[in-house]
């Protein structure tokens, strides 16, 4: 490279250069805007080249070589930085984000921001002209998210360099002139509505069918109907694609700013394939080769206004591979992605700000491109997902108003941009107000965790009590058991910390106490992966200890004043009508009551008398099971109410034949008997009571219910005590798939008596799986009685119902069914009283809290699918103390040899590097850790005298 204001660097082009052609160039000279257009234009062409990854090294080097001119000429900064974003992201493998280039990035932004004096624009048209917008939107981009797939890559140090920048770049653009009015919390927040149209926002997800969460109906958006309208047609064409092969020739686009899912890269390289079909600017609009192949595709697009008369629209084929993924990213303009579902199902998601969605077949996800957005596999796979994409113009803009109705939902502004002031973001006429975005709540973190440290229950595992009479160890029926109180106390010292963390006075002793209260944390992992009662014991003492000498304070702190963070559990609206008349329509067509009569556990005269004044109140939907030895009784009672039978939804389960105590050959014979004792026909679902031991056992019963489906004895099949593995297998052999599962649901359990990873209720919305919870109310498997948590109290209070009351509806509102269960009269009618209010978003973001506080420990926030909402997932009241690791090699401590740490684990797997790290850290004992890379375990030891043949990715480190 020359020096002087004008630079010429040569770049090779690498499809010419692998041939022996020429060598293609850039220019570079003084003006920003000039250099960036011609950088990206011969990037795009390299990028496109099939020879790209076989000349990685030698691309490398072209790379660097342009970096090194960007920092002789700062106007080259800004192409140089979307040239590494754009192209960059992913290293030579493709499977991890390059963490080195993307710094690199970072930089040459800021230096971009400086050469254009964007620090010192005091006024928000010179702030545009500079390009300032767009560049502070690409810096917190590139550092945010390279800085957390970096940490999720263990590639700490980079990590924790690339995410200081986004925090210290995000607060320094919030006192910008363009960006100091907007109410962003954090970079996911960025949107060019907000700048464009304020008070017009509709992201981040407009209508996603997969999670109900809609602002605006498929219906006043002309162009999302039309899609689903024609999917078949899409869909043919898409097949025809794969089905020949021609998917596999097409080649990325080049590099445009609207697109959804074509800026730049994808992940492995082959994990993404693309067919554009069209795009609104320059002379050749139309992809002629794609279309030749989707010729009906184009020519239905091509009459579509909102995409021909859009001079930033876009239109494409996708189909993502298990493993693939397109980098996040921001559209520079105000656009609407509508993408409707090819080949869906569980897999890809579109993440989008704070939230995201699944495609669901020939339905349309309608989002907002202007939030960060990014696509992904997310679950394990073995088969593709395809989607058609179509961007088009924001229906503000005024080319686009006349193709919208007046009450559509959508919000615009009248008048110029300069008459525009910012407004609070609009709801639809017919959305209740209580759907509007939350701020604050109070949080009685005190009185909570001195509730639940001294429950009569608890204190009966004190120690030395732990596993005794009166504190057995069998979970099975509740009580007082260890693992129960292992979670109370969980609780107890979540909301413990919490209540450090946002004291209004000081606490006695609190740099005492939380160094304790974090080793306790760390004890409760240790004991849920080596249950030994001199565990148990130690957290149960050290923690009475805690709560004993704070009474005083916890009983004097007020509940707490906390911002809601802006992601929620995904709500669905609850039918109207009456007991009998709020009904949905499992998959098959059969109708079921949202709210039914549970029955376990009241038997003979009392069961009679019980279902009788159901029926009498309203309820028309009854559950059973053969186990509940009731259902002669609850046949008794159907036939005396006088009811007519097609009136009623009745379901009941087989029990004796899943678990293993009759033959699978005898499940008629006993369906049978249950029916007979119903005194019925039919029952409207027949479900296993538990999968049992699965396996050919669980397939052989399956089979025979399906055959009593096919009698006509049975409508719709189902089943209950189930997790996502469970229903996984059954849903790969069943001839006839299950459409409802029957699970604990309440607000520390909401799914699953023992909570894993997977996101049970997001499966089954996923599979069209109706979920009915059961023990909303009780206690059981724990020891907290739900109805005395001092969160749920002051909402009863508030909205003038019943502790029951709320926490039935909390779940209705979450598109569970409920069917609560009382031997009195009084209160089986007070639950029926369920459908004539509403609980406001924080009134529901409050409740789905509280199973972070009772499942979480220190190390790992659970449900992890769950939203942080009181933020427990911010670490220990103290810093851990800062150490050093070196790595000694690849493989493992000796388990039976060497010493084990006071604190062996964390608990589980799913771990991130540093937090192993951080947790040798706080121990005197441990010198040495295990890290296993491909499931997040970690092992910690006092020595570790000869390495063992590594297994699942395990890797020894020393603390210095």
């Amino acid at each position: 490279a020359d020096t002087g204001p004008a630079m010429r660097l040569q770049v090779s082009v690498l499809w010419a250069c692998a041939a022996g052609a020429q060598v293609g160039s850039v220019e570079i000279g003084s003006d920003a805007a000039e250099n960036r257009e011609r950088i990206l234009a011969l990037a795009a062409q390299v990028n496109s080249s099939p020879q790209r990854h076989q000349q990685w090294p030698a691309l490398q080097a072209q790379v660097e070589a342009l970096v090194q001119a960007a920092e002789t000429n700062k106007a080259a900064a800004w192409g140089t930085a979307d040239c590494l974003y754009q192209y960059f992201w992913f290293g030579e493998t493709g499977s991890k984000v390059d963490s080195k280039r993307m710094l690199q990035a970072v930089q040459l932004y800021g230096e971009a921001l400086e050469a254009a004096k964007c620090p010192a624009a005091t006024d928000v048209e010179t702030f545009r002209q500079r390009g300032c917008e767009d560049l502070y939107t690409r810096l917190l981009e590139t550092a945010l998210f390279a800085g957390r797939e970096a940490a999720q890559q263990y590639q700490i140090p980079e990590a924790a360099k690339l995410l200081a920048a986004a925090d210290a770049h995000f607060k320094a653009v919030m006192r910008t002139p363009s960006f100091s009015t907007l109410p962003w919390v954090s970079s996911h927040d960025f949107n060019h509505n907000d700048l464009v149209f304020p008070g017009a926002t509709m992201g981040p997800v407009v209508i996603d069918p997969s999670l109900e969460t809609n602002r605006v109906s498929v219906g006043a958006v002309p162009i999302a109907k039309f899609l689903e309208d024609n999917a078949g047609t899409f869909q043919a064409e898409m097949q025809g694609l794969i089905d020949s092969g021609k998917i596999d020739t097409l080649q990325p686009p080049v590099w445009d700013e609207g697109s959804l899912t074509t800026r730049g890269e994808d992940s492995g390289y082959a994990a993404v394939r693309v067919g554009r079909l069209f795009t609104g600017w320059g002379s050749d609009q139309w992809n002629m080769n794609v279309c030749q192949l989707t010729p009906q595709t184009c020519q239905l697009l091509q009459s579509r206004a909102e995409v021909s008369g859009c001079g930033h629209a876009s239109a494409e084929f996708v189909r993502i591979m298990p493993g693939g993924k397109l980098k996040p990213t921001v559209a520079r303009r105000s656009t609407l992605t509508a993408s409707v579902g090819l080949e869906a199902g569980e897999g890809s998601v579109l993440r989008v700000g704070h939230a995201k969605a699944y495609w669901v077949e020939k339905k349309v996800t309608l989002v907002d491109a202007t939030y960060i957005h990014s696509v992904e596999w997310e679950h394990e796979g073995v088969s593709p997902r395809s989607y058609l994409a179509v961007t088009f113009c924001h229906p503000c803009e005024d080319q686009q108003k006349g193709a919208y109705a007046k009450d559509s939902g959508i919000p615009c502004l009248t008048g110029s941009p300069a008459d525009w002031k910012r407004q609070p973001t609009a709801t639809r006429p017919d959305q209740p107000a209580s759907a509007a975005a939350p701020t604050t709540i109070q949080a009685p973190f005190a009185a909570a965790a001195r509730w639940a440290a001294t429950l009569p229950d608890l204190k009966l595992c004190d120690a030395p009590h732990g596993g005794s009479e009166q504190c057995p160890g069998d979970s099975q029926h509740g009580g007082p058991n260890p693992l129960s109180a292992l979670n109370t106390w969980k609780y107890a010292v979540n909301a413990l910390r919490l209540a450090m963390k946002y004291a209004s006075k000081p606490m006695p002793s609190s740099g005492e106490i939380a160094p304790v209260l974090d080793q306790m944390s760390d004890a409760m992992d240790n004991f849920m992966n080596m249950p030994r009662l001199d565990i148990f014991n130690g957290i149960t003492q050290t923690g009475r200890q805690i709560f004993d000498a704070l009474d005083s304070w916890l009983v004097s702190e007020p509940a707490a004043t906390i911002k809601l963070p802006p992601t929620s559990l995904p709500r669905k609206p609850v039918p109207s009508g009456t007991l009998g008349t709020a009904k949905v329509t499992l998959t098959g067509g059969v109708d079921m009551p949202v709210i039914g009569f549970g029955t376990w556990k009241i038997v003979e005269q009392s069961c009679y008398d019980s279902v009788r004044w159901a029926l009498e109140e309203g309820y028309r939907h009854i559950d059973t099971a053969e186990a509940y030895q009731n259902e002669a009784e609850i046949g008794r009672a159907i036939r005396d109410s006088g009811i007519p039978r097609e009136q009623l939804f009745v379901a009941t389960k087989a029990a004796s034949t899943p678990l293993g105590m009759a033959e699978p050959g005898m499940t008629q014979q006993i369906f049978a008997q249950q029916l007979q004792q119903l005194q019925l026909e039919y029952v409207d679902v027949y479900m296993v009571h538990s999968p049992g031991e699965g396996g050919a056992r669980l397939q052989q019963v399956w089979q025979q219910m399906e055959a009593l489906v096919d009698m006509g004895r049975v409508r719709a099949l189902g089943v209950s005590n189930a997790n996502v593995e469970d229903m996984e297998f059954i849903w790969n052999f069943a001839r006839i798939r299950p459409v409802y599962l029957q699970v604990i649901f309440k607000a520390y359990k909401p799914g699953e008596q023992l909570m894993t990873d997977k996101n049970l209720l997001q499966w089954c919305r996923d599979h069209n799986i109706q979920v009915v919870g059961y023990s909303i109310i009780n206690s059981w498997p724990h020891m907290l009685p739900p109805m005395e948590d001092p969160f749920v109290v002051p909402i009863a209070k508030r909205v003038g119902r019943t502790p029951s009351q709320v926490l039935h509806r909390w779940a209705l509102q979450h598109g569970v069914a409920v069917i609560p269960k009382s031997e009195r009269r009084q209160r089986i009618a007070e639950n029926s009283k369920l459908l004539d209010f509403e609980l406001s978003e924080e009134d529901m973001a409050t409740i789905d809290g509280l199973a972070t506080l009772s499942e979480s420990t220190r190390s790992l926030k659970k449900p992890i699918w769950y939203p942080d909402v009181f933020g427990i997932g911010g670490g220990s009241p103290t810093s851990a103390p800062p150490a050093r690791y070196d790595k000694v090699g690849s493989g493992e401590c000796n388990k039976d040899a060497d010493v084990p740490a006071d604190i062996f684990t964390l608990g589980g797997g799913g771990h991130l590097h540093q937090r192993c790290m951080d947790a040798c850290s706080r121990q005197e004992t441990c010198s040495f850790v295990t890290y296993f890379e491909a499931s997040g375990y970690c092992h910690m030891y006092r020595t570790c005298e000869q390495l063992q043949d590594p297994h699942d990715g395990a890797i020894v480190f020393r603390k210095m």
